[in-house]
C-alpha cells in the first residue's frame, strides 16, 4: 500500500512539474519597429478607425458667413459654463 501511495505521489509531482513548465513557455512578445506597448496599441487602434473622406471636387459657389441660433435647456447650460 505504501509503494502505491509513493508512486501516485511521484506521478502527481511529475504532472505538476510538467504543467508548470508548459505554462512558463511562451513566445517573446515584440512590438514592431521598437515601439512600446502603448505606442503599438495606439498604432493598431488608428488603423481600425473610419476611412478618411476623399473629396474629388472643390466648392465653386460663393462662400458666406451665417449666424446659427441654438437653444439649450437649463441642464445643458448648468454643466457647460462659459
Amino acid at each position: 500500500m505504501g509503494r502505491m501511495i509513493r508512486a501516485v505521489r511521484r506521478c502527481v509531482v511529475a504532472l505538476a512539474a510538467v504543467a508548470l513548465a508548459a505554462g512558463c513557455i511562451s513566445p517573446v512578445m515584440t512590438f514592431g519597429e521598437g515601439k512600446s506597448g502603448k505606442e503599438a496599441q495606439r498604432h493598431t487602434m488608428s488603423e481600425l478607425g473610419p476611412a478618411r473622406l476623399v473629396t474629388e471636387a472643390t466648392w465653386e459657389g460663393e462662400i458666406a458667413t451665417r449666424k446659427i441660433r441654438v437653444w439649450a435647456d437649463a441642464a445643458y447650460r448648468a454643466q457647460n459654463l462659459r
